[in-house]
């Protein structure tokens, strides 16, 4: 359960890096 965790996170930070706008999101959730 980690590991998919850890590859869905990964997936994650990829979109995060190509689309700014969702960091700010992301940061805002966490």
């Amino acid at each position: 359960l980690t590991q998919l965790y850890r590859m869905r996170d990964a997936q994650l930070w990829r979109h995060i890096e190509f689309h700014p706008e969702c960091n700010a999101i992301y940061a805002a959730l966490d």
